[in-house]
């Protein structure tokens, strides 16, 4: 075991389960240099994940000599390269963290998030991973998991515009019930478009409290096979209307004359669109908690799934339709890899 991942395991264990005989100052200094709201000097690059390493023969002295050792050693350690910049150190060739959603693509050395009081990825079980329906303008990552009994989500979020792209905000939930959002805004780091991101980030939330870190990274968005394009040579249901706002028209019935999706099959309705040439994506939504009808998840199509229609709406920046489809019943389904371009796209 090297010093690093015997560093993050042990900083783990204490600030999970520090026996009351170190002195208060000391635990508090102890958590504050987890926590990342003590010295910005303090973060050290740390392990991997926690190994279920056994302290049970440490004496208080001893514990107390360790977490006076952490201090010091953390405060000497800081590495180069976060903040958003590239840093010189290249990703390992067997990372320890590994993300592919199909579209975008994500490999660390190391990552952690502080939240509530708590350090995620130490131990996170299985992450479900997986992006949102994006194209050559807006990509995402999505981390769900369950960590120290709470839900953690870390969210990416990406933007490009032709030449470059960059991480426009990253959000991770607050370690709290019921959880809430954190949000990091950006952007964050930025790379040509077509090639990748490497070095490090990481950001502390205002109140010093809470943030992540990102370390020994690899992140490839907008690559070339895995950056959908939306469909183009079809007309628009309705007449364009650009506005800054990227305004909306609830297909609801009456608004277009003949198009009712309230009695309609999607098969029905990707007929009737076809016939008027009428550029239409489709979503698949399901949920995913049976406990909470706000969970779910919307896969992106280029041809009709089966199920009953939920809605849709125009754009009216150009006209384009989409049109949301679902599971007959409204079951809870397990959410599914995604292919890279989307459902029946080629």
């Amino acid at each position: 075991m090297n010093d690093e991942r015997f560093e993050r395991d042990l900083r783990a264990l204490l600030v999970d389960d520090a026996p009351s005989v170190v002195p208060a100052h000391l635990r508090v200094a102890l958590q504050q240099v987890v926590a990342g709201t003590g010295d910005r000097r303090a973060h050290r690059p740390g392990a991997l994940r926690r190994a279920g390493l056994a302290f049970a023969g440490l004496t208080s002295f001893a514990v107390v000599g360790v977490i006076l050792a952490l201090a010091v050693v953390s405060r000497t350690g800081s590495a180069p390269g976060f903040g958003g910049a590239p840093s010189d150190a290249s990703p390992s060739a067997t990372p320890a963290f590994l993300w592919d959603s199909g579209i975008v693509r994500l490999t660390a050395d190391d990552a952690r998030i502080t939240a509530g009081g708590r350090e995620y990825l130490v131990d996170p079980g299985h992450i479900t991973v997986h992006s949102a329906a994006g194209d050559e303008t807006h990509q995402t990552l999505e981390l769900e998991w369950r960590e120290h009994d709470r839900e953690m989500r870390l969210y990416l979020y990406f933007e490009a515009n032709g030449e470059q792209w960059w991480l426009e905000r990253v959000q991770t939930r607050d370690g709290r019930e019921p959880a809430e959002w954190l949000t990091y805004p950006g952007p964050l780091l930025r790379a040509p478009l077509g090639q990748p991101f490497t070095g490090g980030i990481e950001r502390t939330s205002p109140d010093g409290q809470d943030g992540f870190r990102l370390e020994g990274m690899r992140l490839e968005a907008f690559q070339e096979g895995r950056t959908r394009s939306d469909p183009e040579g079809c007309q628009p249901l309705i007449a364009p209307q650009p506005s800054q706002d990227g305004g909306v028209t609830d297909l609801e019935p009456g608004v277009v004359e003949g198009l009712d999706l309230t009695e309609m099959t999607p098969a029905e309705v990707a007929a009737w669109l076809a016939e008027r040439d009428v550029c239409v994506t489709w979503r698949y939504t399901y949920r995913t908690d049976a406990n909470n009808q706000a969970t779910g998840f919307a896969e992106y199509w280029c041809t009709p799934p089966e199920g009953e229609i939920g809605g849709g709406y125009v754009d009216e920046s150009d006209g384009t339709v989409t049109v949301f489809v679902r599971p007959i019943g409204n079951p809870v389904l397990d959410m599914r890899p995604q292919p890279p371009l989307g459902w029946g796209c080629d």
